[in-house]
């Protein structure tokens, strides 16, 4: 998956910023097959989170948000 270029950005934040967005593919990927999710867009992004529109099994559209969880 690739990340928006605008949250990739976020990368001048710092090195938990860089090592979150390092593992977000991951993430992302382990929730949707956790959650039996399937993509269904583009990715969008906030300051600080990503936003993925899903499906769900039956069909149903969704949202997949995964926000920043490095923030002391």
């Amino acid at each position: 998956m690739d990340i928006p270029p605008g949250l990739d950005a976020q990368r001048r934040l710092g090195p938990a910023w860089a090592s979150w967005l390092d593992r977000l593919p991951r993430r992302c990927a382990e929730l949707l097959a956790d959650w039996d999710l399937r993509r269904d867009g583009a990715p969008e992004h906030g300051f600080a989170s990503l936003v993925l529109p899903v499906r769900r099994d039956d069909g149903s559209a969704a949202i997949l948000k995964v926000a920043f969880d490095g923030d002391d």
